[in-house]
């Protein structure tokens, strides 16, 4: 029958539950969990939190909205977008993490101490819209401090991951087992030559944008030499742009 999930969810919980009704093994590294059971009404796990982030630096200001240009006045974007650019830290760095009854944000920004940022802290059960920001408060220290340490538990545990497969350049060594086999490495040679290619074409494209006159390239195992003579072909020229680094083994 249908009902409905009370416990906290995040987008993360969507893909790990589509798997699991499709009886899918997931073959990527994910940090969700399924929500299937609950939706056959099984209780959540006690005291489940849910974890978001976003917002942009005042070191970034590419990333604001309006950054490439303003849209019109009459946009019913245009609030949003003055907003980003005539107040940059309304919109900086924010992290979050909710449980079923209470919520934790804190911001911060490298141009600004964090204690001059406002961070926010709302008793979810007493304040559902999130009306009365409780951060700072002295009977609130210990729900803070143990919501900084799940937000900084969460980024520990979910900042990388490890590949799973075995990367072609991982070289003979007795362990891990050589991934590269005879025709494995001559796969790899191709793939060496096809880039040395790439960057033949590559060196001689940006040559001739920054417009250095004619450009003659070669190749000799592996190495990519160059001599550049502008239309003068002075000395000066030739000097300029005569090194070029190896590429490939």
């Amino acid at each position: 029958s249908a009902g409905v999930v009370g416990e906290p969810i995040q987008l993360f919980d969507i893909v790990p539950t589509l798997l699991e009704l499709a009886g899918v093994p997931a073959e990527h590294v994910h940090f969700g969990s399924s929500f299937l059971p609950q939706l056959h009404g099984a209780p959540a796990e006690v005291g489940r939190a849910v974890f978001a982030e976003g917002g942009f630096g005042t070191h970034e200001p590419r990333s604001h909205e309006g950054y490439g240009g303003m849209p019109s006045e009459f946009s019913d974007y245009y609030p949003k977008v003055a907003q980003q650019q005539s107040y940059p830290l309304s919109v900086c760095r924010a992290v979050s993490v909710r449980t079923a009854h209470h919520k934790l944000v804190l911001r911060s920004d490298p141009s600004v101490a964090d204690e001059s940022l406002v961070h926010e802290l709302y008793d979810l059960r007493d304040d559902p819209l999130e009306l009365s920001n409780l951060y700072g408060e002295v009977n609130m220290s210990a729900i803070t401090a143990e919501l900084r340490s799940r937000l900084l538990r969460w980024y520990i545990q979910t900042s990388d991951t490890a590949p799973r497969r075995m990367d072609p350049r991982d070289g003979d060594y007795e362990w891990p087992q050589p991934y590269a086999a005879r025709t494995a490495r001559t796969e790899g040679a191709a793939r060496t030559a096809r880039t040395e290619d790439i960057a033949v074409v590559a060196v001689g494209t940006m040559l001739m944008l920054l417009g250095c006159g004619w450009t003659r390239l070669r190749v000799r195992r592996g190495e990519v030499g160059r001599r550049v003579l502008s239309h003068s072909g002075s000395e000066l020229s030739r000097r300029a742009y005569r090194p070029l680094a190896r590429i490939g083994p």
